[in-house]
């Protein structure tokens, strides 16, 4: 080492003018050299071992300490091979300020087998520099009520120096409002934005420094003080002193918060996703009911025109009885659409009253007797003939309706069977089919608006998108159970909070 020795002496005069220290170490054994400078910048007798000059130093700050030790170590493993930043430090025969200093550090030797690993670095005293960014800083801080009205906190940025420097927003949840000046390194401010972000705030810096543009804006999510919520924050960057080379030496920058605005915009864009929705709805809607009302409107116009040209009583009873099938099928096709309208308009009220639910279903049952196929054996079944509870009489008749007109469609053969039981807190009302049965795909899809697992089975593919919507609406819950070519099941629950014995 005595040619880093011989130079530095060469030039001691000029190193304590300029304020520059040089050493060289063996990150092995922590031995080598530092001329007059590094032990007064670090405040040490120059016989001090630069292993004790860089650890438990109380005339470096402990961030920084930990910063050039985690370096270090990394250096001795190969990780890395150089380091750039600054360092603070109490100056010796200063003061008790901490002081700023430029450290630049390379790995010029590593032969860990032989026992060298070789480090040489330099300190520069950039105190005066980091003076005139505050300098340049306390004249936007004299403005803060202006940005705080914004929600925009200022910065200064010196890429000389890796110093940011901002008000105090940056470390408290207060943004926008802070006279306290902080300065920080670019790192610590890319620790605050979200990871995706990160390389879109180091390209636009980059652009900035390397005087390919003068002016950036960019938009991103960042943590802003001492919340952990992200913020999505629009920053604009404008270079200022621009050297010989065309480079930026500093920017200065705005960080302006726009959540809201953020939030504003994807409010319009769901509103917008449901005025879509929406209009495919409707035009699903109007496709269905026309097919719909078709059907059963023309079976009675048919039968209507037989039925005035036919002399026959037979004739003239079945035609009859296909105008009144189709009739009750057009009435309930319009009783589902006022159903629909009145649940999407959120009109639907609930009309509670004593009520015995075992008695209300069986009298349902009883009346879907008639509609049954021949050969299929309705069955009501109950495990509380006599619980009275507190209800909407008529919403649970539609309910129970609905399910079993969708089960008698289906079912061609065997049984339907509706069971009525209850646990601890609700009562629970089974619909149990021997029919079809349904794919998992079918499933899925049950209970959407009009949806049909059967397109040429009538139907308005309303009635379960309503009978889901109606069990909500008085905090219960439907589930279904099905078997492709065996049956299905379909639970539904009716709570018992105030129920009556």
């Amino acid at each position: 080492m005595d040619d880093v020795k011989n130079f530095t002496d060469s030039f001691s005069a000029l190193a304590a003018f300029s304020k520059t220290s040089f050493f060289k170490i063996n990150l092995l054994d922590m031995t080598g050299y530092a001329n007059e400078e590094f032990y007064n910048t670090f405040g040490c007798p120059q016989e001090t071992p630069l292993s004790e000059v860089f650890s438990n130093n109380i005339n470096i700050h402990p961030v920084d300490q930990y910063n050039i030790r985690n370096f270090f170590s990394n250096a001795r493993l190969g990780y890395e091979k150089s380091f750039k930043g600054f360092v603070r430090v109490r100056v010796a025969g200063r003061d008790i300020i901490w002081q700023w200093m430029q450290m630049n550090m390379v790995v010029n030797i590593f032969d860990p087998d032989n026992g060298i690993v070789e480090l040489t670095g330099i300190n520069h005293d950039i105190t005066d520099l980091m003076d005139e960014n505050q300098k340049a800083f306390a004249e936007i801080n004299y403005v803060s009520d202006v940005f705080h009205s914004l929600n925009t906190i200022p910065w200064h940025f010196d890429f000389r120096t890796n110093v940011l420097v901002s008000n105090s927003s940056y470390v408290t949840s207060r943004y926008g409002r802070a006279s306290a000046i902080v300065q920080r390194s670019f790192q610590e401010l890319l620790d605050t934005i979200l990871p995706e972000y990160r390389q879109i705030m180091e390209d636009a810096a980059e652009r900035i420094h390397k005087g390919i543009s003068t002016r950036e804006s960019i938009q991103l999510q960042m943590r802003i003080g001492d919340t952990h919520t992200p913020t999505w924050v629009q920053i604009g960057i404008i270079a200022q002193e621009i050297n010989e080379n065309g480079m930026a030496d500093t920017c200065a920058g705005s960080t302006t918060v726009i959540q809201k605005q953020k939030e504003a915009e994807q409010a319009m864009k769901d509103a917008q996703i449901k005025a879509e929705q929406a209009s495919q709805i409707k035009t699903s809607f109007l496709a269905n009911m026309s097919h719909e009302f078709r059907t059963p409107l023309n079976s009675i116009l048919g039968f209507s025109t037989i039925l005035a040209h036919s002399d026959e009583l037979s004739e003239r009873m079945q035609c009859l009885g296909a105008i009144q099938s189709s009739g009750k099928l057009l009435l309930q096709i319009i009783e589902n659409v006022i159903e629909y309208s009145q649940i999407e308009a959120e009109e639907v009220v609930l009309n509670m009253e004593s009520i015995n639910i075992s008695q209300i279903i069986e009298d349902v049952v009883n009346q879907m007797r008639p509609n049954r196929q021949e050969g299929v054996e309705l069955i009501f079944k109950t495990s509380v003939p006599d619980m009275i509870l507190r209800g909407d009489k008529k919403k649970i008749a539609i309910v129970v309706q609905h399910l079993l007109d969708n089960a008698e469609k289906y079912t061609t053969e065997g049984s339907i069977t509706v069971s009525v039981d209850r646990d601890s807190e609700a009562v629970v009302i089974s619909i149990s089919d021997t029919g079809m049965g349904m794919t998992n795909d079918a499933r899925l899809h049950l209970f959407d608006r009009f949806y049909k697992g059967d397109y040429y089975v009538p139907g308005t593919g309303l009635g379960l998108s309503i009978v889901k919507s109606l069990i909500e609406k008085w905090k219960g819950y439907i589930k279904v159970e099905s078997t492709y070519g065996k049956g299905t099941t379909f639970y539904f629950t009716i709570p018992t909070q105030n129920r009556y014995w």
